[in-house]
């Protein structure tokens, strides 16, 4: 496990990796293992434990933990109480979310967009399942939703004229100076004290709308609903937030745009210039943003700037978000109209190599941004809540697209773990 958060330059801890991974091949397949220890080392050979999502592993620790000798009865039983109450919290909160964007869902009727109202809301259960996060928790699934039938309509089904005029109507947005005297003198002076601007928030363009062709204006809607809500959920302290989150929510429709126009251009770009793209457009950047909402003073100023800048971390979670996307991509052969060719197939077309050789090259880019990760940790201890999130982004992309498959997209594979964390409790 230690060995896993090596950091650049540490080709000792690699040797340890390989060294253990030989080993616990060897002992797998040489039979013999019994519970639990089998279970064990089929898991850390398929994903190591810091990669790994607490909340499966817990529930892995506990049934192994019950097999155990000399086991604390009482212990164990505390623990599956403490996760059935939990489970039951999170079950109420799926079951509003769900209801949630089937109302949404139904009102902009855009067939075509992905309908995963669980897979969504999953997504922010992995960032963030503490009880006292409910509303953070709900704003992400939120916008995830949102941004997945944003991402939907550039890929799917708008032509390039439409996409224009979308992003067009998405950055109609204004920014105003607060006069002092609309708003609380304390909560201002909390904001001078935080160095934020004093900008009044920023309020779309209601009469964009009439940019848009007919099928997107519902959508448009939609969005400009969803965050004046989400503006009125938080603090004034916290409304900063969800600013920096519409700027970063702007700036991810431009992306789209740009990857929109190079698939209209049939524009072939470098493997290097791709993935300078497509970090940002994996919309990353944006989801680290959605971390600091919601959670009032214990959010610091520098904490909100790690969180919110296109920094090392931010982006090493993109790269490894967009390279695991398009390495399922590539593997299951899917390909949407307006997608872009994929960093596989750009390190292919450049370097004049097979697939398998492409995606052995991208998987040791991934390591070493698992490296980059690791490194901010060590580098901001005072800063290890905000960049315990960073890393739980992090993690939930293995936790999606593990042994080259999308499931978020084909979600067949997380059925057993949906009703193991939300549906069935654990038997006392």
């Amino acid at each position: 496990m230690a060995a896993h958060l090596l950091i650049h330059d540490e080709p000792e801890l690699e040797e340890a990796i390989s060294l253990a991974r030989h080993h616990l091949e060897l002992m797998r397949g040489g039979g013999g293992l019994k519970p639990p220890l089998a279970g064990q080392i089929n898991r850390a050979l398929d994903l190591p434990l810091p990669r790994a999502y607490k909340r499966i592993e817990t529930l892995h620790y506990m049934l192994e933990y019950g097999q155990e000798e000399g086991h604390n009865v009482d212990l164990l039983d505390l623990a599956k109480l403490e996760f059935n109450l939990l489970q039951h919290v999170h079950l109420k909160e799926l079951r509003n979310f769900s209801q949630w964007w089937k109302n949404i869902y139904g009102y902009v009727q855009l067939s075509y967009a992905r309908d995963r109202a669980v897979e969504s809301y999953l997504w922010s259960y992995v960032v963030f399942y503490e009880k006292d996060l409910v509303l953070s928790r709900m704003i992400f699934a939120k916008i995830f939703a949102l941004l997945v039938t944003m991402d939907d309509t550039y890929d799917d089904y708008a032509t390039i004229e439409e996409s224009r005029k979308l992003n067009e109507a998405i950055q109609s947005g204004r920014y105003n100076l607060i006069p002092p005297y609309q708003t609380n003198v304390l909560m201002l002076a909390k904001v001078i004290s935080c160095k934020l601007p004093i900008f009044l928030l920023d309020r779309w363009d209601e009469s964009a709308i009439s940019l848009l062709p007919e099928y997107t204006t519902k959508f448009y809607n939609t969005l400009l609903n969803n965050f004046k809500e989400f503006e009125a959920q938080v603090d004034f302290s916290g409304q900063y937030r969800v600013l920096r989150i519409k700027k970063e929510f702007q700036k991810l429709s431009a992306y789209y745009l740009q990857e929109a126009e190079w698939s209209h251009q049939n524009y072939k770009p470098s493997f290097k210039e791709h993935v300078a793209l497509s970090t940002l457009s994996s919309s990353m950047p944006l989801l680290c943003a959605i971390t600091t909402v919601g959670q009032d003073d214990v959010v610091t100023r520098e904490a909100f700037e790690l969180a919110t800048q296109h920094n090392s971390a931010v982006l090493a979670c993109g790269k490894i978000l967009r390279f695991m996307n398009d390495i399922a991509a590539f593997k299951s052969g899917r390909k949407n109209k307006g997608d872009a060719t994929s960093t596989v197939e750009c390190y292919m077309n450049e370097h004049k190599v097979t697939g398998e050789e492409a995606i052995a090259r991208i998987d040791s880019i991934i390591e070493d941004e698992w490296k980059t990760l690791n490194e901010v940790r060590c580098e901001h201890p005072q800063l290890l809540p905000a960049v315990q999130r960073v890393m739980n982004l992090a993690i939930s992309v293995p936790f999606f697209y593990n042994k080259r498959s999308d499931s978020y997209t084909s979600s067949k594979y997380l059925h057993k773990i949906v009703e193991c964390l939300f549906v069935t409790p654990i038997p006392i």
